[in-house]
């Protein structure tokens, strides 16, 4: 590293500024603020420096940009102080992209440094989906994870996905489904070379399955202890059933169901077998809502046919 970038880098640790490293690249794009790398504050990297983005304009196609550009789906301005305000400087403002950029720069704007904001207005976006490799800064810690898919028989394919035994978490870090601004929920998929194989997502924001509400807080209401939702027409990519339990050290669980039943027209749920066919290894994430994302490993491989995959850790 040359010393001007070492010299650099001290100096904005000095101040409490984000710093660069060797893999930042003009016109990058970041979240911060926030665990899991899916949601957070958005930051772009110009001029050899990190920057925060002003609210100004921004909306919910320009959060679907900045969302493409990180590698997931798409994605929603997150409602205002969501996230932690950023310090030092203010790179972007009036950004107010049409939809088919490629990065948040391409996107009309005022210039870079030109701007009329504070950090209490800088922009946080909630994005949706699957990153196409694995976020390296999911919670692990679970004793006890599985993933089980069974693509046997068509029409009756089945997914079950487990983490038990984990950190100790408390009810809002499981995120917020009955908030009408929050994002959804995301189980993430990967096999041994970190490829995106399946990626199913859940809504959150009080939607109706059937003609109940799809999610429930368990336990005291005025402090509740999980959440679980419940989707017997399995609309939303095959997922049946989410359970999502905190709790001290080894008593926090998450569990996901999924499942076609192809009689009742109900086969939403993707096919995983022969993605992980052959592989030696697993991964499994679930990104919640706005809080974070959770991860398990999974190297004791059991299946891995065509149509069957077992693995725990």
């Amino acid at each position: 590293m040359k010393l001007k970038t070492i010299f650099l880098a001290m100096a904005l640790a000095c101040l409490g500024l984000p710093s660069a490293s060797m893999g930042d690249v003009e016109g990058d794009i970041r979240v911060a603020g926030n665990n899991g790398g899916r949601n957070g504050r958005v930051e772009v990297f110009h001029a050899g420096a990190w920057g925060t983005v002003c609210d100004d304009l921004f909306g919910n196609v320009s959060a679907e940009v900045a969302c493409r550009q990180l590698g997931f789906e798409g994605g929603i301005e997150a409602p205002i102080f969501t996230y932690p305000t950023g310090v030092g400087q203010i790179w972007m403002d009036n950004v107010n992209c049409g939809g088919g950029e490629s990065r948040v720069v391409d996107c009309p704007f005022n210039g870079f440094g030109f701007h009329n904001c504070i950090h209490q207005e800088d922009v946080g976006v909630l994005c949706s989906g699957c990153p196409a490799t694995a976020s390296s800064s999911c919670t692990g810690g679970f004793g006890k994870a599985a993933l089980i898919v069974s693509e046997k028989s068509a029409g009756k394919e089945k997914l079950t996905v487990k983490m038990a035994k984990g950190p100790a978490l408390v009810s809002s870090e499981l995120g917020d489904p009955f908030d009408f601004a929050a994002g959804s929920y995301s189980l993430c998929v990967y096999d041994d070379g970190d490829n995106l194989v399946g990626d199913m997502t859940i809504r959150g924001a009080n939607e109706i399955c059937g003609t109940k509400p799809c999610w429930k807080s368990v336990g005291n209401p005025l402090a509740p202890t999980g959440l679980v939702f419940n989707d017997k027409t399995t609309t939303q990519d095959g997922i049946l059933k989410m359970v999502l339990k905190a709790g001290t050290t080894g008593k926090s669980k998450l569990i996901v169901k999924g499942k076609n039943r192809a009689n009742a027209g109900q086969t939403n749920l993707p096919s995983l077998a022969p993605g992980l066919a052959g592989t030696t290894s697993a991964t499994v994430q679930l990104h919640t809502d706005e809080k974070g994302c959770f991860t398990a490993s999974l190297g004791n491989v059991q299946k891995n046919d065509s149509t069957s995959f077992k693995a725990t850790n």
